[in-house]
């Protein structure tokens, strides 16, 4: 009787792919908690290979991670307080000529950026405290 088993093991080559710093579950993990480790992973499931920037909704990340919206929001305060990621807000102008708010643009951070104390209050919304590059 033959007793070996055939499996596949995964396979980088494709682009289904994304990968997250193994770092980021050593020192955030506990201080984020599964909330905070799920919204950042969806985080890193959109953003573009060679940006690191995405925008997708907070209902869409809500939805992804199985939270709530106010949950997703809470989360992506503490991200960007801790400088793992920036956020900045997003217009556009719509056919009556008026500017509507659209989702965020999520920039995620080298780690050398990332900060084991959270920052004290908030990034004013559309100026973040440093250049993405």
């Amino acid at each position: 009787m033959n007793t070996e088993l055939t499996f596949h093991v995964r396979d980088f080559r494709d682009s289904g792919w994304y990968r997250i710093r193994t770092s980021f579950l050593t020192r955030f993990g506990s201080v984020l908690g599964p909330y905070g480790i799920a919204v950042y992973n969806g985080l890193c499931s959109f953003a573009h290979n060679t940006t690191q920037q995405c925008w997708p909704s907070f209902q869409t990340l809500a939805d992804r991670c199985g939270m709530s919206r106010r949950q997703v929001r809470r989360v992506i305060k503490q991200l960007v307080s801790h400088r793992i990621i920036c956020s900045e807000n997003q217009h556009r102008t719509n056919d009556a000529g008026r500017t509507i708010k659209t989702s965020n643009m999520y920039s995620l951070l080298a780690e050398t950026e990332w900060l084991d104390e959270a920052i004290e209050g908030e990034v004013p919304a559309g100026k973040p405290r440093f250049n993405v590059t």
